[in-house]
């Protein structure tokens, strides 16, 4: 009897073989977000592009990362080192510039941050994003349900949303456009580290089914802070007059590129966590689908080590809260200048007398004089989070407010919305 015999391979080697084919195929992409623009955000975009500066050495190719950020920032006037960006001081010495790989790499700057275009960017729309931008060829991922993705957003936040250029993207905003993602079938697994005070309302009510891991700056009710701010912002003998960076960003970058071949997402977490615990009142958070904590950070950047630097462990220097960081380094300009017209700084303190007068009003109207003003400087944990978030957005849309709230307003804001009826608001009445 003659013919072609066949082998049949076994189960456990076809299973073997189409699990390494998968490996093979999928990919690694990454998308980087800076929301804010001026010098004074300063500490936004410097960590920004040392975000973009790692992926890059870490081995995902720059185009499979897209980068949206101000550039305004680095060649700003007043930034002493033009064309460089540094999270970190270095008194006497030359200091790590991070813009020099940054600089050549913007795919979006600020003439296309907004919320509309970003999420776009973020749900693959290209039509959406080309009829936003203008451009013919706007970078948009199309990934598939092989691949994994990285995000990176970093801009000021609320209780409810984050900020993106002049306006800003709600929580619901947000989570409807990676809910989308997920029914495109366009990851694998998703990871989204947010830098903004607040970020973590972001996150709080991520459903754990989306394969989605977020890793948040702040809890949901408290701010981020700054770090290497005024008298701490030397390079050279230079003073930059601006925080340079912010704390929870610098904690992690330290970690992941000292690590980042071996550290998991979990162990990430927990020693930024930590360390940030040790000095400071900020609470890193952790939201979604818990069980991607025991991924190794591999899975999503790539498996190159990102420097040979010694990163030390460093006690932080001059932490400031995010949303006193303005008058913060306002005070330092006008100490360091010597000169004796302190108008900037006299408007930057009557902008913030007058919102405090608002928020004061806001509250004595609900509240009575006496109980706001006791309320004004104590934390209400229990509230109508939905009326907080309108408060907030009311106080920004019609009276003026920015982002990120100082505590007091934060505080009443709360001790407002304790009662389960969302309060009536005469805000002619209010703003100034």
């Amino acid at each position: 009897m003659t013919g072609v015999q066949t082998c049949a391979l076994p189960i456990s080697t076809l299973l073997f073989a189409f699990a390494f084919l998968s490996l093979v195929l999928a990919d690694k992409y990454a998308i980087v977000f800076q929301g804010d623009s001026g010098y004074g955000n300063y500490s936004d975009s410097s960590n920004t592009c040392r975000a973009y500066d790692d992926l890059l050495a870490s081995g995902i190719p720059a185009d499979h990362i897209i980068y949206m950020a101000n550039e305004d920032i680095h060649e700003e006037e007043d930034n002493p080192f033009p064309g460089k960006l540094f999270t970190l001081p270095d008194p006497n010495g030359h200091g790590w510039d991070h813009a020099a790989v940054c600089k050549q790499h913007y795919d979006y700057t600020v003439w296309n941050i907004n919320p509309e275009t970003v999420l776009a960017i973020l749900t693959q729309d290209e039509e959406k994003v080309k009829e936003l931008t203008k451009l013919k060829n706007p970078k948009v991922f199309h990934t598939t349900e092989k691949d994994t993705l990285f995000i990176y957003y970093s801009d000021h936040g609320y209780e409810g949303g984050v900020g993106c250029g002049s306006g800003r993207i709600t929580t619901e905003q947000m989570q409807g456009a990676l809910k989308t993602l997920h029914e495109k079938k366009a990851y694998s697994k998703l990871v989204f580290f947010l830098e903004a005070c607040e970020s973590g309302s972001v996150f709080d009510t991520l459903p754990s089914d989306l394969n989605i891991y977020a890793f948040t700056s702040a809890n949901a009710t408290e701010p981020a802070w700054c770090e290497h701010c005024p008298p701490d912002d030397v390079v050279n003998h230079y003073e930059f007059d601006v925080c340079m960076s912010m704390y929870y960003d610098n904690e992690f970058q330290r970690l992941w590129e000292a690590e980042s071949t071996t550290i998991t997402l979990g162990e990430l977490f927990q020693r930024t966590h930590d360390h940030v615990a040790k000095y400071n009142h900020q609470e890193v958070s952790e939201w979604g689908d818990l069980t991607m904590r025991d991924l190794p950070m591999t899975t999503f950047i790539g498996d190159k080590p990102i420097t040979t630097r010694n990163i030390v462990d460093l006690k932080p220097s001059t932490l400031v809260a995010k949303s006193e960081a303005p008058l913060h380094v306002a005070k330092w300009a006008a100490i360091r200048s010597g000169k004796k017209d302190l108008s900037e700084l006299r408007d930057l303190v009557y902008a913030r007398a007058k919102e405090e007068i608002e928020v004061m009003r806001l509250g004595a109207s609900i509240l009575g004089e006496k109980e706001m003003d006791q309320k004004k400087d104590e934390d209400t944990y229990v509230y109508n989070n939905s009326c907080a978030t309108m408060m907030f957005e009311n106080l920004m849309d019609k009276c003026g407010h920015s982002m990120p709230f100082p505590s007091m307003t934060r505080n009443i804001v709360h001790a407002i919305c304790s009662g389960k009826v969302i309060p009536s608001v005469d805000w002619d009445s209010v703003c100034m």
